[in-house]
């Protein structure tokens, strides 16, 4: 793959750990981290199956959350293949189309306390 092909995804990388995780951690000893859960973007796993560099970002991301002891949720997941491999590389929670598109509240039938009246993009 050349260097043109990869621009894309060293963007995406960028933007998930710059938004995603502290600059640096100055105490390697340290318990606490400033974050307690990690979302891989569905930039990413949208093409895990097809693409050896979104693939090694997920497997990547998975495998410092399961060393951390941090909750991951995989963004996008739109087929049961992509499914099947984010649950055995060990994703904690999934979400995506393929469970379900957004819905409103209002539409679910819950009774929420105090829910705001006015509608939150």
């Amino acid at each position: 793959m050349g260097d043109a092909a990869q621009i894309p995804t060293k963007r995406n990388l960028r933007a998930f750990f710059m938004s995603s995780a502290p600059a640096r951690i100055v105490d390697p000893e340290a318990s606490n981290f400033p974050f307690d859960k990690i979302q891989i973007d569905k930039s990413f796993t949208r093409d895990c199956l097809n693409r050896r560099d979104c693939k090694a970002v997920v497997s990547s991301v998975l495998a410092l959350a399961r060393g951390l002891g941090i909750v991951t949720t995989a963004q996008g997941v739109d087929s049961a293949e992509q499914f099947e491999y984010l649950r055995t590389a060990g994703a904690d929670l999934v979400q995506g189309y393929l469970f379900g598109k957004p819905t409103p509240i209002a539409e679910l039938g819950l009774r929420v306390a105090n829910a705001p009246r006015v509608k939150v993009a």
